[in-house]
């Protein structure tokens, strides 16, 4: 065989292994005490592979942690953090009656109608996407929208909501809540 063939070969398994390692399932055969139950299955929720007997285990998230003494940030391993990817139900309840985060996810279903993807990057980024700051410079506002200092879209307490881009056309918006805590059981995120 030639080098071209051989190139194609090699090209094509090394395809087929990438593949097959992205999509392969997690493993589940982890101990007890590792796992946790996926909060998106508790009030309520409907979380895939959910059963009427027993939630489905899930991995521990990992949650971002300052150390006081050394100011360094950290991962820690927690057992009751909710789920980053789709967030806990009962907060998403909550979130679905918060009229200025659902203010602000409708200005971003207008957006991605608009522009046909969600704008990019943090707070203050997207803000200024929606305000005009976009290629075919078309603002995008409500009456409730509230600006901090720093050009950030703000939550009812007054603290920048948390953009999180879950596909091209797909974006969660999280608040803080009253503690302006990311990440704990008072937050609010959109439905």
């Amino acid at each position: 065989m030639n080098r071209t063939v051989w190139i194609a070969v090699i090209t094509i398994c090394a395809l087929v292994v990438v593949f097959a390692f992205r999509f392969s399932p997690r493993p589940t055969d982890l101990k007890q005490s590792n796992r946790t139950s996926n909060p998106s299955t508790q009030a309520g929720g409907s979380g895939l592979g959910a059963s009427n007997s027993q939630p489905a285990p899930m991995l521990p998230a990992a949650v971002p942690s300052i150390d006081r003494q050394s100011g360094i940030l950290t991962n820690t391993q927690s057992q009751s953090a909710p789920n980053f990817a789709t967030g806990d139900a009962r907060q998403r309840q909550t979130g679905a009656s918060d009229t200025a985060l659902l203010a602000v996810k409708g200005m971003l279903r207008d957006y991605r109608a608009r522009l046909g993807e969600n704008p990019i990057g943090n707070n203050a980024e997207v803000t200024k996407a929606l305000l005009g700051g976009n290629p075919r410079g078309v603002q995008f506002s409500d009456a409730q929208m509230k600006l901090d200092r720093d050009g950030q879209l703000i939550d009812r307490w007054n603290h920048p909501y948390f953009f999180h881009q879950l596909a091209r056309t797909d974006m969660e918006v999280r608040s803080a809540g009253p503690d302006g805590i990311l990440w704990t059981t008072d937050d609010e995120v959109s439905p």
